[in-house]
């Protein structure tokens, strides 16, 4: 059972400060040696997760800082039951990939799957996965409201999901020039599978705007160099016309970007509305438009195509 320790406000990220200063080296180093992913590393010295006893006693260690000098509370944390896994012919599960690809990340150290979302603009999105989540692993997902960044964070515990994406080809911990960070050659022999890959891909990292005139595109955002070509190759194969750019996938054509999202069935309600308030007016809402739309603030007559 871990054992996470509660420190008074302003001193779990004290006491990483005087561990850095006493070793004199750079976080990447003490993060190496701490054992936890350099994303969690981060969430201790931002003090939005709590510290783990056995991390504390190894970094004690390692600056030969007393233990004992410091106040805290021990806290006792009960594991859920493990994760029933799904099948690996699960369109869900497809989707779900496609959402890590693009906004999640695995842990392999302290066995955690991760998937961000802004806080206002992908609200209602982040519900919707929170239950693909649920549904996929049988467990309840842990989310976090994240003030400072104005973001949502979904979080599962468990060692045996990790293991499973990563078995199925989904790196752990950073992922840009990974060259297993790529769609499964597995995906892209179902057409079913492959929708549902590229729509988890769309909704966490696509952009949709005006080319010119009335003429619209979808913009798949990465910065892997390895995930960029893989997403070419599967709209491709899906018979999309597509434009690789350095950091994204495009699709220009207008014709096509209206058979991705009734083929496709992008879930992103931001993004959904903003392709539905293009069809009604011709006109793509900003982004200030959308985030006064879904906070019910300053409506305008834009917004009338948006309900």
């Amino acid at each position: 059972m871990p054992v996470f320790l509660m420190f008074p406000p302003g001193k779990q990220r004290e006491f990483l400060i005087l561990v850095k200063e006493t070793l004199s080296c750079p976080w990447k180093k003490i993060i190496a040696q701490s054992g936890v992913s350099r994303a969690m590393f981060f969430n201790y010295l931002n003090e939005t997760a709590q510290l783990r006893e056995n991390v504390f006693l190894s970094l004690c260690g390692l600056a030969n800082v007393s233990s004992g000098c410091y106040v805290y509370e021990k806290r006792n944390v009960h594991i859920q039951p493990e994760c029933i896994l799904p099948s690996q012919a699960d369109p869900q599960l497809a989707q779900f990939i496609g959402i890590v690809l693009g906004d999640g990340h695995i842990d392999d150290h302290n066995w955690q799957i991760f998937v961000t979302f802004h806080g206002t603009l992908e609200k209602d999105y982040a519900i919707g996965v929170k239950s693909l989540m649920r549904q996929l692993f049988h467990k309840e997902p842990h989310q976090r409201n994240m003030r400072h960044s104005n973001a949502i964070q979904l979080r599962i515990d468990s060692k045996r999901a990790v293991q499973f994406l990563m078995s199925l080809g989904i790196p752990a911990g950073r992922r840009t020039g990974n060259p297993s960070n790529k769609i499964p050659s597995f995906v892209l022999d179902k057409e079913e599978l492959l929708k549902a890959r590229v729509r988890g891909l769309f909704d966490s990292e696509a952009g949709f705007s005006h080319r010119h005139h009335h003429a619209v595109r979808i913009s798949i955002y990465n910065k892997c160099p390895v995930l960029l070509p893989s997403i070419r190759d599967a709209l491709v194969k899906l018979g999309y016309h597509v434009q690789l750019k350095h950091n994204c996938v495009r699709l220009g054509r207008t014709s096509e970007v209206i058979s991705f999202f009734e083929t496709v069935l992008p879930e992103n309600m931001y993004k959904l509305l903003k392709y539905r308030s293009w069809r009604k007016t011709g006109r793509v809402p900003s982004t200030a438009d959308m985030q006064s739309f879904l906070t019910g603030s300053g409506l305008n007559q834009h917004h009338t195509a948006l309900i």
